[in-house]
């Protein structure tokens, strides 16, 4: 090109032209990038290179620059909020999670620990054994039934049953009070075995079972009797 003039349109602030006379009076042309570019911002950039000579009437050529910016890795990850709740059932496995934000994780319980039962009676043998005398009058303590449920919330509140007749389960507490119910007779019966029974209260709700030997002690209420053989 010589006695040119030359224009980059639209004028932006990223590129110029700048050009230098050759010796044998052309003129090289150079497009200069005059700062940084972020393809985060602008991803591609379209110009013209418009060249003008001297003439009467003027002629003009016009070249097309597309510029296609290379993306480069220089962004970190960036999360929507500084930190995220979610909630899972318990004993579901996690995975490790290669964050650098804050994940609190709410751990839901499940119903998997049935209620346990601990009996204690007077000699507390250890055995699930209670001795009572005989005749002893109605409300005689015989054992105490301490229940413990791992589990939270409804699946870990619960209640407990005795099938037995002879015998009564009260709450005591966040525990259970077996006592006589009225007065037992070693002569008619001189053994029972109780059934108690507790469940949760979780939507599948699971029971645990477990027996009492309750042994009935003499005491010497009977006389002797004579029997006459003629």
């Amino acid at each position: 090109m010589s006695g040119d003039k030359i224009s980059l349109q639209p004028n932006t602030e990223q590129f110029e032209l700048k050009t230098n006379l050759q010796p044998d009076g052309s003129q090289e042309v150079r497009l200069i990038l005059r700062g940084a570019l972020d393809r985060e911002s602008v991803s591609q950039y379209r110009l013209q290179a418009i060249a003008v000579d001297g003439g009467d009437p003027e002629e003009y050529g016009i070249l097309e620059i597309i510029i296609i910016v290379a993306d480069a890795n220089d962004n970190h990850p960036v999360f929507d909020q500084d930190t995220y709740e979610v909630t899972i059932e318990e004993n579901v496995p996690i995975d490790p999670i290669p964050t650098e934000t804050l994940v609190i994780i709410h751990v839901d319980d499940v119903n998997d620990n049935a209620p346990e039962i601990m009996i204690h009676t007077l000699g507390d043998s250890g055995d699930n054994e209670a001795v009572i005398l005989e005749n002893t009058v109605s409300g005689t303590f015989v054992a105490r039934i301490v229940v413990n449920d791992r589990d939270s919330d409804d699946n870990g509140r619960y209640n407990c049953s005795l099938y037995e007749d002879h015998f009564v389960l009260d709450p005591f507490g966040s525990d259970f009070l077996i006592t006589t119910r009225g007065i037992l007779d070693r002569e008619k019966r001189s053994k029972f075995s109780l059934i108690i029974k507790c469940h949760d209260y979780g939507k599948q709700a699971l029971t645990r079972t477990t027996f009492l030997q309750v042994s009935i002690e003499d005491i010497n209420d009977n006389c002797p009797h004579f029997f006459i053989l003629i």
